[in-house]
């Protein structure tokens, strides 16, 4: 089953949770995201998890990138070009 997100809704809520910083909830919201991101398909991917998991990394506090680092083995393994790759690599 594919999952069809709504770009402004996805990245609201989805940066929110995974800027909490009660550990407890930061690692449901990680496993939720990581969840969404496996029913996604490929372009939805590279479209919505992609710049969450940049906007994550450029965070002030440690519980954004922390959060980025959680979802990067899931997402780098749905990714098949090596564009998006590069990207999510640097």
């Amino acid at each position: 089953m594919q999952l069809r997100l709504r770009r402004p809704r996805l990245h609201s809520r989805i940066l929110y949770l995974l800027s909490l910083s009660r550990s407890l909830l930061l690692g449901q919201a990680v496993e939720s995201a990581n969840l969404v991101i496996q029913g996604l398909d490929n372009a939805a991917v590279v479209e919505h998890v992609l710049p969450v998991i940049q906007k994550l990394t450029l965070g002030d506090w440690f519980t954004a990138r922390v959060s980025a680092c959680g979802l990067f083995a899931a997402t780098y393994a749905r990714l098949t070009d090596a564009a998006s790759k590069a990207t999510l690599r640097a």
